[in-house]
């Protein structure tokens, strides 16, 4: 295998090295997360190309005796310059990268690669109030490319659609078995520890799961149920993969 490769990557994170190095997190087409090591001091025109959110065309040097890759070249095709215009885009772009990061670049490739840049470009493309929307839609969609989503549409006990039940009526989730129940079950699951949840709330998920993207995309949650939605993602997606995510202290706040 030759030491000298190339493949598309985006750079989800850059770290100080000793003075004048880097140590760069990316996340690859073809082989998932990998770090690298980027040399050049202040000077060096790699530091502007090398930078978080960056996607493009990389070429890497690999000593398989020190276990160490180095990059070379930085061919750039999509620089997202929106994210940091705005603060919540780009604690969400953060939260993002530290996702990828921390669960190691978990579950199937190339979709995780299609996941994580379609989220970043819908960031570039869209006002505040829709990447507010947009990061709930992404961080359910991680959650299956885990293996830890939940499913929103079927009641684990008696198997009819959760939410078949009256506006008034709430849905069951339970924390020990990753199940939703539907208002009639809840009683078998509540015992357990656990979320009540809106209709409107689990019918979103359910539609984000189900539907093409665009169906998605066109709904708008009431305020209220926005927040619902937004905590019940924040503590499944630290409950189920047993990390604490920095980059959400900072995102709740804005």
């Amino acid at each position: 295998m030759s030491r000298h490769w190339q493949t598309e990557a985006l750079v989800l994170q850059v770290k100080s090295m000793g003075e004048d190095n880097r140590s760069v997190a990316l996340l690859t087409r073809s082989k998932g997360l990998i770090w690298a090591t980027l040399y050049g001091g202040p000077k060096s025109k790699m530091r502007a190309l090398v930078s978080p959110f960056h996607c493009g065309q990389i070429y890497l040097y690999t000593d398989e005796v020190k276990q160490a890759t180095k990059i070379s070249d930085f061919a750039i095709h999509s620089y997202r310059p929106e994210i940091r215009e705005n603060l919540f885009k780009t604690c969400a772009a953060n939260l993002c990268s530290e996702l990828v990061i921390k669960t190691h670049g978990g579950g199937e490739i190339e979709q995780l690669w299609l996941y994580v840049n379609s989220f970043l470009d819908g960031l570039c493309l869209v006002n505040e109030e829709a990447a507010r929307h947009a990061l709930l839609r992404f961080i359910w969609r991680f959650l299956n490319t885990m293996g830890m989503q939940p499913d929103p549409c079927e009641c684990a006990s008696c198997g009819t659609s959760v939410c078949s039940i009256y506006n008034t009526q709430k849905v069951f989730f339970s924390l020990a078995e990753s199940s939703f129940y539907c208002a009639q079950c809840s009683s078998l699951g509540s015992e357990s520890k656990g979320f009540f949840l809106h209709k409107e709330v689990v019918d979103y998920l359910r539609i984000i799961t189900t539907e093409a993207p665009r169906v998605s995309r066109a709904i708008v949650l009431e305020e209220a149920f926005f927040y619902e939605t937004q905590d019940f993602l924040v503590y499944i997606l630290q409950n189920f993969s047993g990390q604490r995510f920095n980059s959400l202290d900072v995102l709740l706040k804005v």
